[in-house]
């Protein structure tokens, strides 16, 4: 027989479980709106209540108080049925599963006031309302089966079908709109119910759990894990890529710009590398002016982007120019041959094809001079004033003829010697280089991200596999904070998905969480505080459903003691 304690205490404990739960099991409401209803015209609205893990309660409202099919169908020639009602439908169902989920039956009541007419039904049914209107009242109830699929942790959609049966009381008139009464009538009917429901409930999908008391039963909702952050994998850095985000001269040729496009840029646009030649001469020497650093370092970083398979030189782009000052015809000349004398070098120090490498002479360098006098204006610079620099515009805008611009220019000698000091003494060279690269398409980069959309589908048993399975993948994870948080996730998702929260593998996931903070992940740190509140409320979780369980022992052993207990009496 139960002690005085032993039900004091169970009973203590029960009402805490249920009081807990409750306020949770009155949040698990569900909405939902049948789309056939509305194919109809007809508004309406569900709501669902669970009582246990297989049986809710609910009720259906649909109300059309307009008499045609839209409400601003105003005029009768536009539309001449006529049908208004209100319907309220109190509903039981059991599911055969838990709550929510898979197959379900069940029975409803069934009140309808109705006002129709001029308005054929399917299959013959209600003939009274073809040629007559009838207005009145349905009482009623029915059965019906259904089927709930979860879209995602809110959204569900529901098919359900079944026929009701009941008592018609409804006054008939003449026509659709007007007419004399005939008469009242009475008579069964029958109701088919069909319903394509799209539901939304409050609380997220969750494991139901019973408590058997004997009075009650009470609900603990297992906590969903929180909604992953994870990030496209970015396409893995390269030499070329590392250099491009510090040079501007070196770039990836889809970049590519034409020689016009280059010699019009804007001053100040590139990163230039000059390549200086004697005055008045075509032939390259490495040790003139500052030439040995540039062209080391124009072979250097073209050897760096041979050297990386993941790369390839695309092309090395020469613009050959000369100054804007002497004979025209003689200085496009000297740009044709600077140019080439530049291209040749390159070509034999790096072992490349010539098809490799774009060399153009532009001559006289007008356009990027031009440039290089706009920058000036208004405020001036480089020994030049900002009315001088204007009236240096002006004249290369207005004299088509470079030999009379050039004239024009060395008239104004304060300003001749000026230019000569500063800016016309870096024309003297071969202008500008520019090394184009292309990069193969990172496939690993791909396919990872591919994977992440098996993390946002909850699908981490499986993204796990995905990642375990190529070592590529868990080298890239070593490698990239955005990899690493993913794999993390993953795991962690994996551990709770088999109820594995407490082993090894949640330990790892974390850990790998961490790191991926550690090396810059943009969403490690948020996934790192959701899971560890996971951690908390799964806990929670586990400590009552531990003393459910424990309460439960408890009370067949009470139960089995009793029965004994009475056998020994007998």
């Amino acid at each position: 027989m139960r002690t005085v304690s032993t039900i004091f205490r169970s009973t203590i404990l029960a009402a805490a479980i249920a009081l807990s739960c409750g306020v949770a099991a009155a949040q698990d409401l569900t909405i939902r709106n049948n789309l056939i209803w509305d194919a109809a015209g007809a508004p309406n609205i569900g709501l669902e209540y669970p009582l246990a893990k297989h049986m809710s309660l609910g009720a259906n409202v649909g109300f059309k108080p307009w008499p045609r099919f839209l409400f601003w169908d105003t005029e009768y020639v536009q539309n001449t049925k006529h049908w208004k009602h209100l319907v309220i439908a109190p509903e039981f169902r059991y599911y055969f599963d838990q709550v929510y989920d898979g197959l379900f039956a069940g029975a409803d009541f069934i009140y309808t006031h109705y006002n129709v007419g001029n308005v054929r039904f399917p299959f013959g049914l209600y003939p009274d309302v073809v040629d007559h209107r009838v207005q009145g009242d349905f009482f009623g109830a029915g059965i019906f089966v259904g089927y709930s699929w979860w879209l995602g942790d809110h959204w569900r959609i529901e098919a359900e079908a079944g026929v009701g049966a009941g008592l018609a009381a409804y006054d008939k008139f003449e026509c659709a709109h007007c007419g004399t009464r005939l008469g009242e009538e009475s008579k069964l009917a029958l109701i088919p119910k069909l319903g394509l429901n799209i539901a939304y409930n409050v609380l997220p999908r969750h494991e139901w759990v019973e408590l058997v008391s004997g009075i009650d039963t009470v609900q603990i909702i297992r906590p969903l894990l929180m909604v992953a952050q994870v990030k496209e994998i970015a396409p893995e850095r390269t030499s070329a890529r590392d250099i491009a985000g510090k040079d501007h001269w070196v770039t990836p040729i889809e970049n590519y710009r034409t020689i016009d496009e280059i010699i019009n840029a804007p001053a100040g646009s590139d990163s230039i590398r000059y390549v200086h030649f004697p005055l008045d001469s075509i032939t390259l020497f490495k040790d003139f002016a500052d030439n040995s650093p540039v062209l080391d370092e124009i072979l250097d970083v073209s050897r760096r982007i041979i050297a990386d398979d993941r790369d390839s030189l695309a092309l090395i782009q020469i613009v050959g120019l000369a100054s804007v000052e002497g004979n025209w015809k003689h200085n496009k000349w000297l740009g044709e041959g600077r140019a080439a004398a530049l291209k040749q070098y390159i070509v034999d120090e790096l072992g490349i094809e010539e098809s490799q490498v774009e060399a153009q002479g532009r001559g006289e360098a007008w356009p990027w001079f031009r440039n290089q006098i706009s920058a000036l204006v208004p405020d001036g610079g480089s020994g030049i004033t900002g009315d001088g620099a204007s009236w240096l515009l002006d004249l290369i805008d207005n004299e088509p003829d470079p030999e009379a611009r050039e004239k024009k220019m060395k008239a104004n000698r304060k300003l001749y010697r000026a230019l000569k000091e500063d800016i016309l003494k870096d024309q003297r060279n071969s202008g500008y280089v520019h090394i184009y690269f292309k990069t193969k398409p990172d496939l690993v980069a791909q396919e990872l991200t591919a994977i992440n959309a098996l993390i946002q589908d909850h699908r981490y048993s499986d993204a796990v596999k995905a990642y375990e399975s190529n070592a590529e993948y868990m080298d890239r994870v070593k490698k990239d904070a955005e990899a690493a948080n993913a794999y993390g996730i993953a795991l962690f998702g994996a551990a709770v998905e088999l109820e594995q929260i407490d082993t090894l593998q949640a330990g790892q996931a974390l850990e790998i969480l961490h790191e991926a903070d550690k090396m810059g992940s943009d969403c490690a740190r948020g996934n790192i505080d959701a899971a560890q509140e996971f951690l908390r409320k799964y806990n929670e979780y586990m400590e009552q459903k531990r003393s459910q369980e424990a309460l439960r022992q408890e009370m067949e052993n009470d139960a089995k003691a009793a029965k004994k207990n009475k056998k020994n009496r007998k």
